[in-house]
């Protein structure tokens, strides 16, 4: 599903959920289908081969060589090896564009995992294990581990870094695990979507695990997207977006136990589940104020980190907080600005969020300058039967056949919960009358007691919800989602009662006229 919202900044913008870029992603595919040719690469295979299914290339390196605009390379599955201590920097280098409609692809073979190996890499220089420098290029189903930092003067390495303004590529399914470093960096470039991806146990020891994030994105290009992924047990911040001076855009993700070294509690890096922004600390770096970029954060789910869940980490300007939901962080929104804010004033938007079983749920949130309404700690108190489970049983298992996040009972509101329905609407899809508080959207959509049914009990758990003040038009933001009472009751004579005052209802019916499923 697709809308078009404005934002508090005045700035349209486009809501595309994760299911609605899976299938413009393959209608892309389709319609590029017929006329583009297929290559194969193996690691049984020889670069000398005709790079046919039964002749395979055997590097990625002549896949690309042999690739034109719209073509596939498919990549069969087994371990791709790298080693040596003399070499590129750059171990696998994608400077080939495809072209819009037309893009080339690297795909793994169906039902088949190609796993990138660079434990043995190890140049003296800051190693990329996927250097992408081009246009236009799509990414599927491959594994990236291993990646070395060999130097000690210098930051971290990088699993895949997108530098050299490399613009328009997606990359969908990855696997980033075990490097030296970031799993994925945006440096340089814009609109490209990282969808779907999970980076994780990444740590760099030389620099006291403070660079290892899951994803970044720092580049000067607006447009960068990263959606459905998840990062957990990097040694430094889930999800890093400092010093980016373009706006970026986190949606749908989760992040956890980030800032230790990998399966200890060690504190290692930073420890943010999501940072959001900033530029340090030093005024004289920042941006213009009417040039701070205002990022999304929307629908994400961030637990269990060393530090924080969501962090403004300094940003001299707004951010938009959007859905979101923190959980068992020491800190689950820290809106920190301490620099200059009458200059840079932090005029954060906050909406619809939870935060929820943290040390502190809000903090450094300056009162005067915010916009937050509809989030739990505006409206009311949250326990933990608010929530189907408050145990993170399954976060990191197997994503479903289409790639998206296994659907899981962690953080999931629960029936009757007054959390359903307590939301401002901004253009995202949402079931019932309004949307739900956090990262999830319920599918009771009405029915508040979970009976299979919306009719008068329900009605009831909803109007008293709505507190001392209630009318005839409430009760029509009712009948236009759900239905209408007995034509014994006609909707023009419902009173208005006090907080808590019965309505004889005698029946209400679904607006489909059949129980709800």
């Amino acid at each position: 599903m697709s809308e078009r919202a404005v934002t508090p900044s005045g700035k349209a913008r486009h809501v595309l959920g994760v299911r609605g870029v899976a299938v413009a992603l393959v209608l892309a595919s389709m319609i590029t289908a017929a006329r583009s040719a297929e290559w194969y690469v193996s690691p049984a295979g020889s670069d000398s081969n005709t790079g046919a299914i039964d002749s395979p290339f055997a590097s990625i390196a002549r896949g690309q060589q042999a690739a034109s605009p719209g073509d596939t390379v498919w990549l069969r599955g087994g371990e791709y090896r790298y080693s040596g201590t003399t070499g590129s920097a750059n171990a696998v280098l994608f400077n080939k564009s495809g072209a819009a409609g037309a893009p080339i692809r690297y795909f793994a073979y169906p039902g088949e995992t190609p796993a990138f190996d660079f434990f043995d890499y190890q140049p003296v220089q800051r190693i990329r294990g996927f250097s992408v420098q081009a246009d236009w290029l799509h990414f599927r189903g491959i594994e990236i581990r291993g990646v070395q930092q060999v130097i000690t003067n210098v930051n971290e390495s990088w699993a895949i870094r997108v530098e050299n303004r490399a613009d328009n590529n997606v990359f969908e399914r990855l696997n980033l695990h075990h490097n030296e470093g970031p799993g994925l960096f945006i440096a340089d470039g814009g609109n490209n979507l990282v969808i779907n991806s999970d980076s994780h146990n990444n740590y760099d020891p030389d620099r006291g695990g403070e660079n290892a994030d899951g994803f970044g994105s720092h580049s000067n290009d607006p447009g960068n997207r990263f959606v459905g992924n998840r990062a957990w047990n990097n040694s430094d911040d889930g999800f890093d977006f400092i010093n980016s001076p373009a706006p970026v855009t986190l949606e749908d993700s989760w992040s956890w136990r980030n800032g230790y070294i990998p399966g200890t509690l060690t504190p290692a890096g930073n420890g943010a589940g999501v940072k959001a922004g900033g530029f340090g600390l030093n005024s004289d770096t920042f941006p213009a104020p009417d040039s701070v970029p205002r990022n999304l954060i929307e629908g994400n789910l961030s637990f269990n980190n060393r530090a924080q869940g969501f962090y403004a980490n300094h940003h001299p300007g707004a951010i938009e907080w959007i859905g979101n939901t923190a959980f068992g962080n020491p800190r689950g929104f820290d809106l920190l600005n301490d620099v200059e804010p009458e200059t840079w004033p932090a005029e954060h938007y906050l909406r619809n969020n939870v935060s929820y079983g943290n040390n502190q749920n809000l903090m450094n949130a300056n009162g005067t300058l915010i916009d937050d309404e509809n989030n739990t700690w505006n409206l009311r108190a949250v326990t933990a039967d608010d929530f189907l489970s408050t145990t993170p049983s399954g976060v990191d298992s197997p994503r479903r056949a289409d790639g998206s996040l296994p659907v899981i009972d962690f953080m999931r509101l629960a029936p009757g919960s007054n959390l359903i329905d307590a939301g401002a609407a901004l253009g995202r899809p949402f079931n019932g009358l309004a949307p739900d508080l956090g990262a999830f959207e319920s599918g009771f959509a009405g029915d508040f007691n979970a009976d299979g049914r919306v009719d008068a009990a329900d009605y009831t758990f909803w109007r008293d919800r709505l507190g001392p003040v209630y009318s005839a038009t409430d009760y029509a933001v009712w009948v236009a989602n759900y239905g209408t009472l007995q034509a014994s009751i006609p909707a023009a004579a419902v009173p208005e009662p006090a907080f808590g005052a019965a309505i004889p209802l005698l029946a209400i019916v679904c607006r489909c006229g059949r129980p709800i499923r």
